[in-house]
C-alpha cells in the first residue's frame, strides 16, 4: 500500500477526467505562462514528444517573504544606483534571501519521501518558482476520503475554495494552445487523476531514469550521435555522428559536449506516462530533444533517421550492456543499441556525412564562411553487433537541462508570430506587448551576472531561434496597418541577436554571418531604431573576427561613413572601430583609409570638437566641447554631468575618443600625426588635463588615459628594452659600463616628469579596490597600463620612483583590502556585509568583479616587468664578473683572481668555507639586547684597524688586524667586503668611545648582527667620518643588516669623538670584516686553459679549461634565478588565496627565534638603501658573501626551527621580498640599451 501513496518529491502527471487530456505547459516566458489541458488524449500513449512538459513535482510550500523583500529593494536600487545606503540594504537583504532559499531547500530534503495527505498545502512544480500563488491545497474529489488521509496514485482530486477548472472551450487561434482547453480557477469543480511517473530514491542518482536527457558517445569514433532541426518544423540534418576527439592541448574536449544537438530522451515503449529507472534490454524509444522526433530505421534503405510518428513500431530499440553488473542502466556505462523490429545494430561508418545545406558560394562571400569545422560521419545498421560499436551513455547536468527547457519554451510564441503574419493576421497592442516582453526576457536570460553565458547563447543556434528571428525580420512591414507594432518587435529582435553575439564565441558569429548582407540592407530604415540597432548588431558580429573583417571592402566603409554624416550616431562609430583592430592586431590599411575618409575629407560635420579654453577665448586650463562644429562650446565637465551615461551626445563623444585610439593603435604614425598635429583633434595638453581632472567621469578619464598611451607613449620613437629576459650577449661588448637608453629623441621624454608626478599621486590615493566603483577601477587599470609602457620603454630610472609605485600596487593586489562600497556603515550589519563580500561575493563573476580583476592583473604585469629587469641586470653583472675573472686568470703576470677557482669543473661551492667565520661569544653579546652598553662578557673586541689608499675610482683597502680579548683569537686578518669610492687616503681604526656596528654572518642564524660600544682603547684617531648612506632608524642607528663587516658611524648618543682632526671626510665610510683567512692572494699564477691549477688544495688536470669549469656554475646560476622569479610570480598571482593569517614579528624584536624576516628581507620604507649593489663587486678584491655562502661556517651552531619557517608566507614576507629584490640594485638605473650581437654567449 505504501507504494501506492504519493509522497513529497514524486513526479506526477495530472489527467483531467472531463476533457480527457493531460495538464501541460510548453512555454516559459512570463507573459505566456498559461497552463493548458489537452483534448482527447490517450491515457497511456498520448502524443507527447517531451515528457518534461507534463511532469510536475510535488513540493512542500516554500517561504517567500524575504525573497519578496529583496526583489522590492533590488527594483529600488535599479532606479537609484548611486545610493550607497540602499546598496548596503540590498546586500543585507540578499544575504537574508539566500538564507531563506537554503532553508527551503533543506526543508524539501527533510520532507522528501513524506506522504502527501488531503488538506496539505503543496506546490506543484513544473519550472522552479517560489511565490505564494504557486501553492495549492489538495482535497479529495469524493467523500470517501477526508482531510488527513494519504493521497494515492490514480485517485481523483480537487482543490478547495477556487477550484482548478478546465474550460469547456478551446483557447482559440490567438494562443499557442489553439486546440487545447484552458486551465483556470472557478467555483465549479474539475477532477484530476494523478499518475505517478517517478518516485525518487537516493540510489537512483547515478542511474538512467526514463525521461532524463542523455548523450550517446561512440567510444571508438570519439563522436556524438546528433541530428539538427526544430520541433514543429522540417528536419534540417539527418542522424549522423559528430566527431569530437579528445585533445590534451584543448581542455574543453576532455569534458562532455554542451551542445543541445547531442541531447536525447528515453521513453518507454508503453508510453510517456510511465517512468522509473531504465533497465538493460528494456524496450524503449529514443527522442531527439531539439527536433522532438523519434529515432527510427528505414527498413527499405536500412537508414537511420527520425520520424514524428509516436506509434511507428520501427521506433522501438533495446539497449544492451557491454559489461553487465546490475539490471538498471548506470550512467557512463557502455552499451550497444539494437533495433527491435529489424534485429540490427547501430553501426558507425567511416564514410563522411555530407550536410544537406552545404554552402556552394564563392570563397569571398559571407555565405561561404563555415561556422563549424567538425568532421561528420554516417551512421547505419548492421546485422551482427560489432565490438567497436559501443556507445557511452552520458548524463546531462541539471543546470544544462534547465536552461534547455527554458530556451525551448521560447520557441512556440516566435513560431506562432511568424505563422500569424504569413496568414495575414494583424497585430494588436496586446499581442505586441506580449511579444516584446518575451523577447526581452529571452535577451536577459543569455546574461548571467552581467556577463554573456556561452551555453545559453549556444541554444539560440541549436534550437534555430536565430533563423526564426531572421525570418521574422524579413517580414515586410512598411505600409502595413500594424507597422508600428512590427517596428517595436523588430527593434527588440535585433537586441536579442546583439546579445547572442556578445562574448567571444566565433561559432555564434560565423553562424549568423551568412545573413550579413540582409542586415546591411536594414541600415537605411529610419522607422523606430531598426537601422541603428541593425548597425549595432553588425558591429558585434564583425568585432574581433578576422574572417569577416577581411570581407569588408572600402565600399562598405564608404557606406558606413556616409550613414555617419547623415545620422550622427555612436553606433556607426563602433562599426568603423571594429574594422581598425581585430583581436588586438591593428589593420593599417583600414586605419589609414578611415582616417582619410572620416577626418580629412568632407566638411567634418560628424566629429565633436574639444579644445582648451585659452585657444578658443575661454577660461585657461579648462577643456571645452562643441557638438556644433565649433559654433557653441560647453565645459567638458558640465557636459558630462549634464548628460547621463545613456545620453546619445555623451555616448557619441565617448565612442569618438575610442575610435581615435583604435585609429592610432599599433603605433600608426599617420593617424597620430593627423589627429594630434595636422587637425589638432586631440593634443597632449588637452589629454593630460582631462585625465587629471577628477570632475570628469572615471570612464571618460580612463578613455583619455588610453589615448595618452596610444598617441604619446606607445609611439614609433619608443621601443621596449626590458619586457623580456635577455639570455644572449655579445661577449666582446660585455663591460662594467652601464648602457643607458637614449630617450632624448622621444616625444614622451618631455612629458614624463609631469606624467610620473601625477601617476605617483594617483596611485597613492588608490591603494585599494572598491567593487562598486567600476569606472574608477577601469581608470586604475589604464593608469597601470601607462606605468607598464613607461617602465618597458626605460623612462623610470630612479629607484625611489619605483619604490613609490610598489607600495600602492601591493595594496591593490592584496584582496584583504577590497571592499564592496566606498563607505561601509558601522555596526554588525556592515561587518557582516563586508565579511560576506570578501569571502564570497568578490569571487562571483560580474561587471564589478571583472573590473577589479582586470586592474589586479595589470598590476601583476607591472611587477613581472620589474622582475625581468632585476634578472637582466644581475645576469649582465654576472657576465661581466666572469669575463674579468677569466681574462685575469689567463694572464700570467697578474695576481691570482679570488674567483679563479670557480672557473674549474672540480670546484664545489657547497664544500667551500666562506671567508667569514663566527666569533664565539655569549648570547648576551650576540643577541644585540644591549646595543649601546659595554658588553658584560669576557670575550670583547678591543679594536680593528686597516688602511685605505688610492683614489676615489680605484680605492685599496689594505690588510689590517682586529684585536680581541678573552675566548677568541687575539689577532686576525681584516678585509673589506665591498669597495666604495673615497675622497682621500686614510686609516680606519677604532676610536675610544665610538659606537661600532658588527655584522657576524653565520654566527647565529637567523641573527646577523650585534652592536656595542668599543672600549676606550685604540690606535690613531680617524679623520672626520661621514654619515652612513643608509637610514639611521634600523633598529639601532647605523647598523647594516645582512652585510658582514664593522660599520663605523657617528655616535649620535655621546657626540663626536674627542680629538678628531678636521680633514676631508671619507664618503661613505668603508665596511670592514673579521676574517681568519688571509686576504692576500696566493702568489702562484693562475694557469691558462692549457695549464694546471690548484685551488684550496684541489688539483686540476692539465686539460681542464676555465670555460668548462664554469659550465656547471652558469647552469646552476640560471636555474636558481629562474626558480626564484618563477616562484615570486606564482606567489604574486596567487597572493589573495595564499596569504595566511600569521602576523610577522615586530620590527624591534631581535630575539633569536623572531629574526627570520630580518634575515631575508627589510622593512619597506625604512632602509631601502641599506643594501649594497652588485656593481660594487666589480672593483673588489673579495666577493660579496651571500647568506648561502656563509652557511658552512655556521654548521656548528644549532638553529632551532622557528614558526616562520613552518607557516605559509604572509603578505609582509612577499612585500619584503619585492623590496629586497629592488633594493639590491639600488644604484642601477631602470634603463638598458642592447647593441648588435656578434659573438654570443648563451645560457
Amino acid at each position: 500500500m505504501s507504494e501506492d501513496t504519493l509522497c513529497v518529491g514524486d513526479s506526477v502527471c495530472l489527467y483531467a477526467t472531463e476533457s480527457y487530456g493531460f495538464v501541460m505547459s510548453t512555454q516559459s516566458s512570463s507573459v505566456h505562462n498559461e497552463v493548458a489541458v489537452g483534448c482527447r488524449q490517450d491515457r497511456v500513449k498520448p502524443d507527447i514528444k517531451d515528457q518534461h512538459i507534463i511532469s510536475f513535482t510535488l513540493r512542500v510550500a516554500n517561504r517567500y517573504k524575504l525573497n519578496k523583500k529583496f526583489n522590492k529593494q533590488q527594483t529600488k536600487l535599479e532606479a537609484e544606483p548611486e545610493n550607497i545606503l540602499l546598496r548596503t540594504q540590498v546586500a543585507h537583504a540578499k544575504l537574508a534571501a539566500d538564507s531563506e532559499n537554503d532553508d527551503n531547500n533543506l526543508e524539501q530534503k527533510r520532507q522528501q519521501g513524506k506522504k502527501v495527505v488531503y488538506g496539505q498545502v503543496i506546490q506543484v512544480e513544473l519550472l522552479e518558482s517560489n511565490a505564494k500563488h504557486c501553492q495549492f491545497k489538495i482535497m479529495p474529489r469524493y467523500k470517501v476520503k477526508a482531510e488527513g488521509d494519504v493521497v494515492g496514485k490514480l485517485e481523483s482530486m480537487k482543490s478547495p475554495g477556487s477550484f482548478l477548472h478546465v474550460s469547456k472551450a478551446f483557447l482559440g487561434p490567438m494562443s499557442v494552445y489553439s486546440k487545447s482547453f484552458e486551465l483556470n480557477l472557478s467555483v465549479q469543480q474539475t477532477g484530476f487523476t494523478v499518475y505517478r511517473k517517478y518516485k525518487p530514491h537516493i540510489e537512483d542518482d547515478n542511474k538512467v531514469r526514463v525521461g532524463d536527457i542523455i548523450r550517446f558517445y561512440h567510444k571508438e569514433m570519439e563522436a556524438y550521435l546528433v541530428a539538427e532541426g526544430l520541433f514543429d518544423d522540417e528536419l534540417l540534418e539527418d542522424v549522423h555522428l559528430r566527431m569530437r576527439p579528445m585533445d590534451q592541448n584543448n581542455p574543453k574536449t576532455l569534458f562532455p559536449s554542451t551542445s543541445a544537438v547531442t541531447y536525447w530522451q528515453i521513453e518507454l515503449q508503453t508510453g510517456p506516462i510511465d517512468g522509473g529507472v531504465l533497465k538493460w534490454e528494456q524496450q524503449c524509444r529514443i527522442i531527439h530533444m531539439c527536433s522532438r522526433k523519434y529515432l527510427t530505421v528505414d527498413k527499405a534503405l536500412q537508414k537511420v533517421t527520425l520520424t514524428g510518428d509516436h506509434m511507428d513500431p520501427n521506433t522501438v530499440f533495446r539497449i544492451h550492456p557491454v559489461i553487465r553488473e546490475y539490471d538498471e542502466v548506470p550512467l557512463d556505462s557502455y552499451c550497444r543499441i539494437e533495433h527491435v523490429v529489424s534485429k540490427r545494430w547501430l553501426h558507425a561508418l567511416t564514410v563522411d556525412y555530407v550536410r544537406k545545406c552545404a554552402q556552394q558560394e564563392e570563397d569571398s562571400s559571407m555565405g561561404s564562411l563555415k561556422w563549424s569545422t567538425a568532421t561528420l560521419k554516417q551512421i547505419s545498421t548492421i546485422e551482427e553487433k560489432q565490438y567497436d560499436d559501443a556507445f557511452t551513455i552520458q548524463g546531462v547536468s541539471s543546470d544544462l537541462v534547465e536552461i534547455f527547457d527554458y530556451m525551448a519554451g521560447m520557441v512556440p510564441f516566435i513560431q506562432k508570430l511568424i505563422g500569424d503574419k504569413k496568414d495575414g493576421v494583424q497585430l494588436n497592442a496586446k499581442m505586441t506587448h506580449d511579444a516584446v516582453v518575451a523577447l526581452s526576457e529571452l535577451k536577459d536570460f543569455m546574461i548571467v551576472d552581467s556577463l554573456p553565458n556561452k551555453n545559453r547563447q549556444k541554444l539560440m543556434r541549436n534550437l534555430r531561434i536565430v533563423e526564426l528571428l531572421v525570418y521574422l525580420l524579413q517580414i515586410p512591414f512598411r505600409g502595413t496597418a500594424d507597422q508600428h507594432h512590427l517596428t517595436r518587435i523588430f527593434v527588440e529582435a535585433y537586441d536579442v541577436l546583439y546579445t547572442y553575439l556578445k562574448g567571444d564565441s566565433r561559432k555564434n558569429e560565423l553562424y549568423i554571418a551568412k545573413y550579413i548582407d540582409f542586415f546591411l540592407s536594414q541600415f537605411e530604415y529610419k522607422e523606430g531604431m531598426i537601422g541603428l540597432n541593425s548597425a549595432h548588431m553588425v558591429m558585434e558580429l564583425i568585432k574581433d573576427n578576422r574572417k569577416i573583417v577581411d570581407r569588408i571592402t572600402t565600399e562598405h566603409i564608404d557606406k558606413f561613413v556616409e550613414l555617419l554624416r547623415r545620422d550622427k550616431n555612436y553606433r556607426y562609430l563602433d562599426l568603423l572601430k571594429v574594422l581598425c583592430v581585430c583581436d588586438g592586431v591593428s589593420i593599417a590599411d583600414n586605419q589609414k583609409y578611415i582616417t582619410e575618409v572620416w577626418l580629412m575629407k568632407g566638411n567634418r560635420n560628424c566629429v565633436f570638437y574639444t579644445d582648451l579654453g585659452q585657444k578658443i577665448g575661454k577660461e585657461k586650463g579648462v577643456v571645452y566641447v562643441s557638438t556644433t562644429t565649433g559654433r557653441t562650446w560647453m565645459e567638458l565637465s558640465k557636459f558630462a554631468q549634464k548628460s547621463s551615461n545613456d545620453d546619445e551626445l555623451y555616448l557619441f563623444l565617448e565612442h569618438q575618443l575610442e575610435l581615435f585610439g583604435y585609429l592610432c593603435n599599433g603605433q600608426n604614425d599617420f593617424s597620430i600625426k593627423v589627429i594630434t598635429q595636422e587637425l589638432n583633434y586631440l593634443t597632449w595638453d588637452e589629454a593630460f588635463t582631462c585625465v587629471s581632472d577628477d570632475r570628469l567621469p572615471d570612464e571618460l578619464r580612463a578613455q583619455y588615459c588610453d589615448l595618452i598611451i596610444t598617441m604619446f607613449v606607445n609611439v614609433g620613437d619608443n621601443h621596449s628594452v626590458i619586457d623580456r629576459v635577455k639570455l644572449t650577449y655579445n661577449y666582446d661588448e660585455i663591460d662594467d659600463i652601464e648602457d643607458l637608453a637614449d630617450l632624448s629623441h622621444s616625444i614622451t621624454s618631455k612629458y614624463f616628469p609631469t606624467l610620473s608626478e601625477w601617476i605617483a599621486k594617483f596611485l597613492g590615493q588608490n591603494s585599494d579596490m572598491t567593487a562598486s566603483e567600476i569606472g574608477n577601477n577601469k581608470l586604475v587599470k589604464q593608469v597601470l597600463r601607462l606605468v607598464h609602457f613607461l617602465v618597458a620603454f626605460g623612462f623610470y630610472q630612479s629607484t625611489e620612483d619605483i619604490m613609490t609605485l610598489l607600495e600602492p600596487m601591493m595594496g591593490l593586489i592584496d584582496g584583504r583590502n577590497d571592499k564592496p562600497y566606498p563607505v561601509i556603515p558601522p555596526g554588525k550589519e556592515g561587518e557582516e556585509v563586508l565579511k560576506n563580500f570578501r569571502q564570497h561575493e568578490r569571487y562571483h563573476p560580474s561587471q564589478e568583479t571583472q573590473a577589479v580583476v582586470d586592474a589586479k592583473c595589470q598590476a601583476l604585469e607591472v611587477l613581472d616587468l620589474f622582475f625581468n629587469f632585476i634578472f637582466n641586470v644581475r645576469l649582465e653583472k654576472f657576465m661581466n664578473t666572469f669575463k674579468l675573472t677569466h681574462t685575469a686568470a689567463n694572464r700570467p703576470n697578474l695576481p691570482h683572481p679570488e674567483l679563479a677557482p670557480m672557473l674549474y669543473e672540480t670546484y664545489d661551492l657547497s664544500n667551500q668555507h666562506g671567508p667569514y667565520v663566527s666569533i664565539p661569544g655569549s648570547d648576551y653579546l650576540l643577541d644585540g639586547s644591549l646595543p649601546l652598553s659595554p658588553p658584560q662578557t669576557t670575550s670583547t673586541l678591543t679594536g680593528v684597524s686597516t688602511t685605505v689608499s688610492g683614489n676615489a675610482t680605484y680605492p685599496t683597502l689594505s690588510q689590517g688586524s682586529a684585536m680581541h680579548f678573552g675566548g677568541v683569537p687575539t689577532s686576525t686578518s681584516v678585509t673589506h667586503t665591498l669597495s666604495r669610492p673615497v675622497n682621500s687616503a686614510g686609516t680606519i681604526s677604532s676610536v675610544p668611545g665610538t659606537a661600532m656596528g658588527l655584522n657576524l654572518p653565520g654566527s647565529r642564524p637567523p641573527l646577523s648582527y650585534c652592536g656595542y660600544m668599543l672600549p676606550n682603547t685604540g690606535t690613531q684617531p680617524l679623520p672626520s667620518w661621514s654619515q652612513p648612506p643608509w637610514p639611521q632608524s634600523y633598529p639601532y642607528g647605523g647598523f647594516m643588516p645582512n652585510q658582514p663587516g664593522f660599520w663605523p658611524y657617528r655616535d649620535n648618543f655621546y657626540g663626536p669623538p674627542s680629538g678628531v682632526a678636521t680633514a676631508p671626510p671619507l664618503a661613505p665610510a668603508l665596511p670592514v670584516a673579521v676574517s681568519l683567512t688571509s686576504a692576500v692572494a696566493p702568489s702562484t699564477t693562475v694557469p691558462d686553459s692549457q695549464a694546471s691549477s690548484s685551488s684550496h688544495g684541489t688539483q686540476v688536470s692539465d686539460h681542464a679549461s676555465p670555460l668548462d669549469g664554469l659550465q656547471k656554475l652558469l647552469l646552476d646560476f640560471g636555474e636558481s634565478f629562474k626558480a626564484e622569479f618563477s616562484t615570486l610570480s606564482s606567489r604574486m598571482t596567487l597572493l589573495e588565496n595564499r596569504v595566511s593569517s600569521h602576523q610577522p614579528s615586530p620590527a624591534k624584536s631581535v630575539e633569536c627565534d623572531e629574526r627570520e624576516d630580518d634575515e631575508l628581507s627589510v622593512s619597506p620604507g625604512s632602509h631601502e638603501r641599506a643594501f649594497l649593489t652588485d656593481e660594487d663587486v666589480e672593483s673588489s678584491s673579495s666577493p660579496k658573501v651571500s647568506k648561502k655562502a656563509t652557511e658552512p661556517s655556521s654548521k656548528s651552531v644549532q638553529q632551532p626551527p622557528t614558526k616562520e619557517t613552518e607557516d605559509p608566507p604572509s603578505l609582509k614576507d612577499l612585500r619584503d621580498k619585492v623590496y629586497t629584490l629592488m633594493t639590491d640594485e639600488a644604484h642601477i638605473t631602470f634603463c638598458l640599451s642592447f647593441q648588435a650581437e656578434e659573438t654570443f654567449f648563451n645560457f
